[in-house]
């Protein structure tokens, strides 16, 4: 039986797909197929779009990192954007904005630009990291961050602020989803 469901789930992706869409994405549904509310989820995900362009006007990697890395110590305020204080999201909207770029103020907005990359291991400095299930919600994703490579990214904890943690640490593990490539 699950068989058949994960080998349904992937047909059933398939039109949905671009040809850029059809390798992270459909891997998602797999990964997932034995949950079907994350099924669900997912394609409701899909359907708002995903894999969308971003004009990064010329900006790096590591511009992105090394402005992001300015809120270190900055403490968690939910809506914060600011180095007064700043919550997940407003650490990608911040950094972004310091180079004209506008991007959604919702970790579910930005999950939307960039390459799907599913594996943790294909992860380069840059990539958008994305998480689910870190709190109650209707939301897919929950919370992001920013890719430092060697397993690490920048992120605001609710605790702790503007932090930088390992992505293979039991918690995050657990929770990742995804990262995406803009670059």
């Amino acid at each position: 039986m699950i068989k058949r469901f994960v080998f349904l789930v992937v047909i059933l992706a398939a039109p949905y797909c671009t040809n850029a869409q059809s390798g992270g994405f459909a891997q998602l549904l797999w990964l997932y197929s034995h949950d079907r509310v994350m099924v669900k989820r997912l394609k409701n995900f899909r359907r708002e779009g995903i894999e969308r362009h971003l004009d990064l006007h010329g900006l790096t990697p590591n511009q992105l990192i090394d402005t992001a890395k300015t809120f270190l110590g900055t403490p968690h305020c939910m809506g914060g954007t600011t180095h007064r204080c700043i919550d997940c999201s407003g650490l990608l909207y911040a950094s972004f904005r310091k180079f004209g770029i506008i991007v959604p103020h919702s970790s579910q907005g930005i999950a939307r630009y960039g390459r799907i990359i599913v594996d943790m291991d294909s992860l380069s400095p840059g990539d958008l990291v994305f998480f689910v299930g870190t709190y109650n919600t209707s939301k897919l994703i929950t919370h992001s961050g920013i890719y430092l490579g060697d397993y690490q990214f920048i992120h605001t904890s609710y605790r702790r602020g503007v932090i930088v943690s390992d992505l293979r640490s039991d918690y995050y593990k657990k929770h990742f989803i995804f990262g995406t490539r803009i670059f």
